[in-house]
């Protein structure tokens, strides 16, 4: 008997302490949107941010390092790696490395976690290549190389999840939205919204009706707003449709900090409510921190097409700072927008205002604004640290130009809302997830940040912008200049997306028995006509389409192809008549001289 109470106790005990046990979540670089991981070239540094729990225990807090270095010329280097700007381990470079660098840290003291906001780690290279005193000690040949297989992973009693912030800071970075197995139309519309907000904060999602996930987002018609249900195994965030997914998506984009003390949160703000049309200045949201730079430095910033308002940018307003250095020439700022070059101009000590104007056919639906500072050297060869350029507050846009057309201008009419046409028979259909995943995607595709959807089985009168999914063949598509367009059918996931201009209605045509694309990025121009499939957008036309050299050399070969074979013998004629023509004008002329009388 006694043996046996003690078998039981320890069953008991065992259970109890499964049950108690952390859950361990893991993230590695290229699933927090560093997808190529991170390049560091001489006196470089560069940072990835992790959100973590602010009101729970971090435990076995681990970040695992894959790099890999490649220093062919080089006298002396290291790389350092902190959290949260304290050192917690360094690398030293030999001279000709050309293997991968790795190691582990297992645990992480507890003074490091004292930044609730998350956790930023910063890896800083420094090459030096062989030089003399008064060379640049810079070889582009060297680098080192974050690999996005580096990862960072920590523990977390789930039951110290008390608030929809730190558990939004533990859903994978493909975050999973549960669904009931009946779907109305306000679930499903619902469904549409929180896939834009996941896709809007750079994470991917799926939709199911049943899901094991540790933490996941669920539709619930019972929900008070967006509330946290906690079991102690499970974490869920439990969202009602309409104003619940509103909530919730408006305050992770534009007030994260609301939802790091609330465990549940809504909003009465009516559908369709729009801000006004103004000409002030959207400051961005999200600044790049400053950077002490040496020789050369970036910044990035990232802006969608269609504002709040339903404008598009017509100009962006940089407030740039720069500490002087000791070569006394002013830094040069070069701005390029989509990877073109929009301006570059001198920076004067301290705060300098750039005034940028945006190019209509240089803006994409996603949009970048890279900014790139080089310093010179100090003439005396002492400049061995960088000197801080940071881009202020109060650098932002003006959202007053309505002049797009094609997908752009629809876009801009999306602010209000936006209604999704489905068909009826995907009412209670297990295809239905698909078609609401594809929308959120065109959604996102087309610069909506927080959608407000309304979606019906079937046509419905609406006042609204609308999305018209069906089925049907994917036909017509024009492929070329002055050819016939091009008929065909495919067992792909493929989708053809059109701009009806009569009705300036989007209808989204989806082959029969294939399957339905997922593509992670859609990337729109002002075109009216795209094809798409799961790597995204596979071809789409617009009002000045790119055409490649070849392709216009052939043309022009093929055109005067033609028109040597129809006036080919004419032409031929004509030139045997003219030299005939001349060959008798040069035998007149030496008749002529023959017959001259001698002086």
């Amino acid at each position: 008997m006694k043996r046996l109470l003690q078998v039981v106790l320890a069953t008991l005990l065992s259970s109890a302490s499964a049950i108690a046990a952390p859950a361990t979540f893991e993230w590695e670089l290229g699933q927090l949107g560093l997808s190529d991981g991170l390049l560091l070239s001489d006196s470089e540094s560069k940072s990835a941010f992790l959100p973590m729990p602010s009101q729970a225990t971090i435990r076995d807090l681990r970040l695992t390092v894959n790099g890999r270095a490649v220093a062919p010329n080089l006298e002396r280097g290291s790389l350092v790696v902190s959290i949260n700007g304290l050192p917690v381990d360094a690398i030293h470079l030999l001279p000709g490395e050309q293997a991968a660098s790795r190691f582990v840290l297992e645990t992480v003291p507890e003074p490091f976690l004292a930044v609730p906001a998350g956790l930023e780690v910063r890896f800083r290279g420094d090459l030096v290549a062989p030089a003399d005193v008064c060379t640049a000690e810079i070889d582009p040949a060297n680098s080192i190389t974050i690999l996005p297989a580096s990862s960072i992973a920590y523990a977390v009693e789930l039951n110290e999840i008390t608030t929809i912030a730190d558990a939004l800071s533990l859903m994978p970075q493909a975050g999973v939205v549960g669904l009931p197995s009946q779907m109305s139309e306000a679930e499903a519309a619902a469904a549409i919204e929180l896939g834009v907000m996941l896709l809007t904060q750079n994470r991917d999602f799926s939709l199911a009706t049943d899901t094991d996930a540790v933490v996941a987002l669920t539709v619930d018609a019972n929900a008070k707003g967006a509330e946290l249900v906690n079991t102690g195994e499970q974490v869920r965030i439990a969202v009602a449709p309409g104003e619940g997914t509103r909530a919730l998506a408006q305050l992770w984009r534009s007030a994260p900090g609301v939802l790091a003390s609330a465990g549940r949160v809504a909003t009465g703000e009516p559908p369709g409510a729009r801000l006004p049309v103004t000409n002030s200045l959207t400051v961005f949201e999200n600044l790049p921190p400053s950077q002490g730079i040496r020789s050369r430095g970036e910044f990035n910033l990232d802006f969608p097409l269609v504002g709040a308002s339903g404008r598009l940018p017509s100009e962006a307003v940089l407030e740039l700072a720069a500490a002087p250095d000791r070569s006394g020439a002013p830094p040069i700022a070069t701005i390029y927008l989509n990877g073109q070059l929009l301006s570059a101009q001198r920076l004067a000590t301290g705060q300098n205002t750039l005034r940028l104007t945006l190019p209509p056919d240089m803006l994409d639906f996603s949009n970048n604004l890279r900014v790139v500072v080089d310093r010179a050297l100090a003439a005396q060869c002492q400049q061995q640290s960088g000197y801080a350029v940071q881009i202020l507050s109060g650098s932002g846009l003006r959202y007053d130009r309505n002049n797009a057309d094609g997908f752009a201008a629809f876009a801009g009419r999306l602010g209000g809302g936006v209604h999704i046409a489905l068909p009826k028979t995907l009412a209670g259909s297990p295809d239905l997830q698909a078609y609401l995943s594809l929308a959120a995607r065109l959604l996102h595709g087309l610069g909506v940040l927080t959608p407000q959807v309304e979606v019906s089985f079937g046509a419905a009168e609406t006042s609204l912008p609308t999305i018209r999914m069906a089925g049907g063949p994917i036909s017509s598509i024009p492929v070329a200049d002055g050819q016939a367009p091009l008929d065909f059918s495919a067992e792909a996931a493929l989708a053809r997306v059109n701009l009806v201009a009569e009705s300036g209605v989007v209808e989204v045509v989806l082959p029969a028995n294939s399957p339905v694309p997922q593509p992670r990025v859609l990337e729109f121009r002002n075109g009216t006509v795209a094809l798409v499939g799961d790597a995204g957008v596979l071809w789409q036309d617009g009002a000045t389409p790119d055409r490649p050299l070849l392709a216009e050399a052939r043309d022009t070969g093929r055109e005067l192809t033609g028109f040597f074979q129809q006036y080919g013998l004419w032409i031929a004629v004509g030139l045997l008549a003219l030299m005939l023509l001349i060959l008798a004008a040069r035998l007149t002329i030496r008749k002529t001289l023959g017959q001259r009388p001698r002086q």
